[in-house]
Protein backbone atom coordinates (compact mmCIF):
# COMPACT_ATOMS: atom_id res chain seq x y z
CA UNK A 1 0.00 0.00 0.00
CA UNK A 2 1.37 3.42 -1.17
CA UNK A 3 1.65 5.75 1.63
CA UNK A 4 -0.68 8.77 1.84
CA UNK A 5 2.69 11.09 3.11
CA UNK A 6 5.79 11.80 1.44
CA UNK A 7 9.00 12.14 3.77
CA UNK A 8 10.50 15.54 3.46
CA UNK A 9 13.44 15.48 1.93
CA UNK A 10 16.46 16.53 4.18
CA UNK A 11 18.02 19.52 2.21
CA UNK A 12 22.21 19.92 1.92
CA UNK A 13 23.56 22.17 4.16
CA UNK A 14 23.94 26.25 2.62
CA UNK A 15 27.77 26.60 1.39
CA UNK A 16 26.97 30.75 1.17
CA UNK A 17 30.29 32.75 1.30
CA UNK A 18 30.95 35.44 3.33
CA UNK A 19 33.52 38.35 3.08
CA UNK A 20 36.56 37.58 4.75
CA UNK A 21 39.09 40.79 2.89
CA UNK A 22 38.97 42.89 0.32
CA UNK A 23 42.55 45.24 -1.17
CA UNK A 24 43.29 47.91 -3.67
CA UNK A 25 39.68 49.79 -2.88
CA UNK A 26 40.16 53.26 -1.31
CA UNK A 27 39.58 55.39 1.36
CA UNK A 28 35.88 54.13 2.65
CA UNK A 29 36.46 51.01 0.03
CA UNK A 30 35.29 47.94 1.07
CA UNK A 31 32.80 44.55 0.01
CA UNK A 32 29.92 42.66 0.83
CA UNK A 33 27.41 39.96 -0.49
CA UNK A 34 24.31 41.24 -1.81
CA UNK A 35 21.18 38.55 -2.16
CA UNK A 36 23.57 35.63 -1.48
CA UNK A 37 21.72 32.18 -2.78
CA UNK A 38 22.81 28.82 -3.13
CA UNK A 39 24.99 28.65 -6.49
CA UNK A 40 24.90 32.54 -7.04
CA UNK A 41 25.14 35.87 -5.74
CA UNK A 42 26.96 39.39 -6.21
CA UNK A 43 29.65 41.26 -4.43
CA UNK A 44 29.32 44.45 -3.83
CA UNK A 45 32.70 46.34 -4.05
CA UNK A 46 33.04 50.19 -2.25
CA UNK A 47 35.73 51.89 -4.79
CA UNK A 48 36.74 55.39 -2.89
CA UNK A 49 39.39 57.77 -3.03
CA UNK A 50 42.81 56.27 -3.18
CA UNK A 51 41.95 53.27 -5.06
CA UNK A 52 44.66 50.68 -6.67
CA UNK A 53 44.65 49.29 -10.09
CA UNK A 54 45.11 46.19 -8.72
CA UNK A 55 42.89 44.58 -5.69
CA UNK A 56 41.16 41.23 -4.68
CA UNK A 57 38.59 40.42 -2.67
CA UNK A 58 38.65 36.82 -0.95
CA UNK A 59 35.22 35.02 0.24
CA UNK A 60 35.48 32.08 2.98
CA UNK A 61 32.73 29.21 2.03
CA UNK A 62 31.77 26.91 5.12
CA UNK A 63 32.95 24.00 3.06
CA UNK A 64 35.19 23.19 0.05
CA UNK A 65 33.97 25.65 -2.49
CA UNK A 66 32.68 24.83 -6.07
CA UNK A 67 34.68 25.88 -9.32
CA UNK A 68 32.77 29.58 -9.74
CA UNK A 69 31.98 30.81 -12.50
CA UNK A 70 32.72 35.53 -12.35
CA UNK A 71 32.14 37.84 -14.18
CA UNK A 72 32.47 41.85 -13.20
CA UNK A 73 31.57 45.10 -14.49
CA UNK A 74 33.77 45.97 -17.24
CA UNK A 75 35.91 48.66 -15.05
CA UNK A 76 37.69 45.90 -13.17
CA UNK A 77 39.26 44.23 -16.60
CA UNK A 78 39.91 40.65 -16.60
CA UNK A 79 39.19 38.71 -13.36
CA UNK A 80 41.13 35.65 -12.00
CA UNK A 81 40.14 33.67 -8.68
CA UNK A 82 42.32 31.10 -6.91
CA UNK A 83 41.35 28.65 -4.56
CA UNK A 84 43.70 27.78 -1.25
CA UNK A 85 41.46 25.73 1.43
CA UNK A 86 38.09 27.12 1.79
CA UNK A 87 38.80 30.42 0.35
CA UNK A 88 38.96 31.95 -3.20
CA UNK A 89 40.16 34.94 -4.47
CA UNK A 90 38.97 37.16 -7.24
CA UNK A 91 41.44 39.64 -8.24
CA UNK A 92 42.21 42.20 -10.80
CA UNK A 93 45.27 43.98 -11.86
CA UNK A 94 43.81 46.22 -14.70
CA UNK A 95 41.16 48.52 -13.04
CA UNK A 96 40.21 50.98 -15.01
CA UNK A 97 38.02 53.22 -12.28
CA UNK A 98 36.59 56.81 -12.91
CA UNK A 99 38.42 58.95 -10.42
CA UNK A 100 35.10 58.89 -7.49
CA UNK A 101 34.89 62.01 -5.40
CA UNK A 102 33.01 59.75 -3.16
CA UNK A 103 32.71 55.93 -2.89
CA UNK A 104 31.46 54.18 -5.76
CA UNK A 105 29.89 50.98 -6.31
CA UNK A 106 30.98 47.97 -9.03
CA UNK A 107 29.95 44.35 -9.01
CA UNK A 108 31.57 41.27 -9.84
CA UNK A 109 28.79 37.93 -9.91
CA UNK A 110 29.46 34.72 -8.88
CA UNK A 111 27.74 31.58 -9.53
CA UNK A 112 28.23 27.82 -9.12
CA UNK A 113 26.79 24.55 -10.37
CA UNK A 114 24.02 23.09 -8.44
CA UNK A 115 21.90 20.23 -7.93
CA UNK A 116 18.45 20.35 -7.66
Amino acid sequence: MKSKYEPVPVLAASNNPVVLSATGLGTGGGASLFAPQTGLGDIKLFVGKGYSASGNVALQFPSAPPALYISGDEQFGPLTQSTVGNVVTISWTAARFSSPSSTETFNIHFEWNSSA
